[in-house]
């Protein structure tokens, strides 16, 4: 994205990962693709947005489906300070992780210049 590339290896775990441009967005970008809860943890700052944003990517890539898991299927329910994010699964999001035998997924982000956010999903089983 934007002359910016991720390149990952993995032995025996999924993963995936999101590079994204801090930028601002219209409020109907939230509005459409974010619940209340979520909306509530991005508090209407662009870097958390993004953030946000990028852990639905990783965890789509890392459960292998890409956008045929809706976004809405992947909930962020918390983003850290520490570099800590944490979502909830439904629907179709859900049953990939089951159908890949289950385990947990963990999530990392971090900034990337002082433009880009990267996160990182690991499916742990």
């Amino acid at each position: 994205r934007s002359g910016g590339a991720v390149a990952r290896a993995t032995v025996d775990q999924r993963g995936g990962s999101d590079l994204e441009a801090t930028e601002p967005k219209p409020s109907s970008f939230a509005d459409t693709w974010f619940d209340d809860r979520e909306r509530a943890v991005i508090a209407g700052d662009d870097a958390r947005l993004t953030v946000a944003w990028s852990a639905k990517e990783a965890v789509q890539k890392a459960l292998g489906q890409g956008m045929a898991i809706a976004p809405g299927d992947i909930r962020v329910r918390s983003i850290g300070s520490d570099g800590s994010v944490t979502v909830e699964l439904a629907g179709r999001a859900a049953d990939c992780l089951a159908d890949l035998g289950g385990g947990t997924l963990s999530l990392v982000w971090r900034p990337e210049g002082d433009d880009h956010v990267l996160v990182e999903a690991h499916l742990n089983s």
